[in-house]
């Protein structure tokens, strides 16, 4: 009696031993499975990056580097040459074999943009080898003041504006300096886009803009400014854009002419 139930106990008992180990086996290896292929997932692609490949410029040529602002840029010349390819073609009409112009500058630019330019090692490159900088800028840094309704902070707005932007173009025109001694440097002057509409106290912050630029740059070697307010207040709407605000082509015309002009008397 005791042996007809104890072998039936003994096969199902272990039976069900052998169940539970195999069950746990596959349980095992689903588990390192899973904890294997996320590991994979989770691990990070690490690509190693190329050296920055260094810039070809072609220093047998006459190499113009434009720095600076949408006027820089060239917005509204609607030949889409600007000032850096219509100065390059008043150098090759005259007889430089070979004119390079690189364009840096950005559509809205102020000056503390200019600042962070100097760090770029393209920007500086470019400036080592380059023949003529042109820079336009601060037309932006002032242009909110020209515009503004609220006259109450006017000259105090003005005045800490100027400071920082005379500040700005100091430093960035040091650092060119530095970079190339040899080098010629011309600041655009600003004009009146606005006319008599911004009235006579904006009018003469304007001009007081100007002329504190003109004054810090006779104190760098080889810089020039091109004064531009004169002609583009009497020709003002020969020489706007649809825009009403940037030159066209006759704008940047002028500009190009006065710049040429200045460059050939020094």
């Amino acid at each position: 009696m005791y042996n007809k139930w104890v072998w039936p106990l003994i096969l199902v008992v272990s039976l069900l031993l052998i169940s539970i180990f195999i069950g746990g086996f596959m349980t095992s290896i689903r588990i390192t499975s899973s904890k294997s292929e996320s590991n994979v997932e989770q691990k990070p692609l690490v690509i190693e990056s190329n050296e920055e490949k260094p810039l070809e410029i072609e220093t047998g040529a006459f190499n113009i580097l434009v720095l600076g602002d949408s006027i820089g840029f060239g917005l509204g010349d609607e030949d889409n040459l600007g000032l850096g390819q219509r100065y390059a073609k008043r150098l090759e009409d005259a007889g430089t074999d070979l004119v390079n112009v690189y364009n840096q500058s950005v559509n809205g630019a102020v000056s503390s943009d200019l600042v962070i330019e100097m760090d770029k090692k393209e920007t500086m490159a470019l400036t080592q080898e380059a023949d003529l900088i042109i820079l336009s800028i601060g037309g932006n840094n002032i242009n909110r003041l020209l515009r503004t309704q609220n006259t109450i902070n006017l000259e105090l707005d003005y005045n800490e504006t100027l400071e920082q932007y005379l500040e700005d173009l100091e430093f960035v025109l040091e650092s060119l300096r530095k970079v190339n001694q040899n080098t010629h440097i011309a600041v655009i002057g600003l004009y009146n886009p606005y006319g008599s509409e911004i009235g006579q106290d904006k009018i003469r912050l304007l001009i007081e803009w100007n002329y504190k630029t003109q004054l810090l740059l006779t104190t760098i070697d080889k810089t020039v400014y091109v004064s531009v307010y004169d002609q583009f207040a009497q020709h003002i709407d020969d020489y706007l854009y649809i825009d009403e605000f940037h030159p066209n082509n006759q704008g940047y015309e002028h500009m190009t002419n006065e710049l040429f002009e200045l460059l050939e008397k020094d």
